[in-house]
């Protein structure tokens, strides 16, 4: 097995790593979050789920829990910088579901 991890943000609370890995499954990357003495890893789909089966998650999924979390603290404290985070990700959600659609009816 082949890993190759580069360190793509630190703060003081966590590190986030895109580790390449090569192994018997393949070529695939993963992150993984390291905050405290624990690691959270994140794996991406890899390719169609149609194709390959539902093997990690999507932009999307971790968009959604970005935009429920930012939600929720912005209920409790509002801001100008939470609001404008929501209009980004709000954007990013439509720009990846037209993606999808587009992409949807091309293959049909």
């Amino acid at each position: 097995m082949f890993k190759k991890c580069t360190q793509i943000h630190v703060d003081q609370l966590v590190q986030v790593d895109r580790c390449e890995i090569n192994d018997e499954n393949g070529q695939r990357m993963v992150y993984e979050l390291h905050h405290g003495q624990e690691v959270t890893v994140i794996r991406f789909q890899k390719g169609s789920p149609s194709l390959d089966g539902v093997n990690g998650v999507t932009n999307e999924a971790l968009i959604a829990v970005l935009l429920d979390r930012l939600k929720s603290v912005q209920a409790v404290l509002p801001c100008l910088e939470n609001e404008g985070a929501l209009e980004g990700l709000n954007v990013a959600m439509r720009s990846l579901r037209a993606r999808a659609e587009r992409l949807s009816t091309q293959s049909s």
